[in-house]
């Protein structure tokens, strides 16, 4: 099944897919995406307007999509607010709990090479250091750095 990644026009977006390894995306932005044969994009409106998670959730049901990767703190945020909706249609969204968000969510870790998603505590893509525990949430698209001799982790957003 496709998933649906955001900010598809930043180079993050495109980071994540191969970090994922599926050519079965569709991105999405709020402005229209070039045409790139073999790529499939929407527009979607921006996270703060009014129709921006029902907008998305069409999307998602129109695209069969099953999974969904915000890349925008908004969007991150947003979303989290609509956990059970997505999930009454069988869609995950990849993001940290809502208890995570308000204590986390404003912390970036600079320079971050390391990314890893993690879906139910499981690492689905990317790496961690070995003998690593998973991130501090069970779920979400975290970037990860060594620099004060521990593991710190932040959400992979733009």
């Amino acid at each position: 099944m496709p998933v649906l990644i955001t900010s598809g026009l930043s180079p993050e977006a495109w980071r994540l897919q191969r970090i994922l390894g599926t050519n079965d995306v569709v991105f999405c932005d709020e402005s229209q995406m070039p045409g790139i044969p073999g790529i499939r994009s929407i527009v979607l409106p921006t996270y703060s307007s009014g129709s921006y998670i029902h907008e998305t959730l069409k999307a998602c049901l129109d695209y069969n999509i099953d999974r969904v990767y915000p890349l925008k703190q908004g969007e991150v945020l947003e979303l989290s607010k609509a956990r059970d909706l997505y999930s009454e249609y069988n869609i995950r969204l990849v993001i940290p709990s809502g208890d995570w968000l308000k204590e986390n969510h404003s912390e970036t870790i600079s320079n971050a090479a390391n990314i890893t998603v993690v879906e139910e505590y499981v690492v689905k893509a990317g790496s961690l250091p070995p003998g690593e525990l998973i991130p501090p949430d069970g779920t979400g698209i975290f970037c990860w750095a060594t620099g004060t001799g521990k593991i710190q982790y932040s959400l992979y957003i733009i």
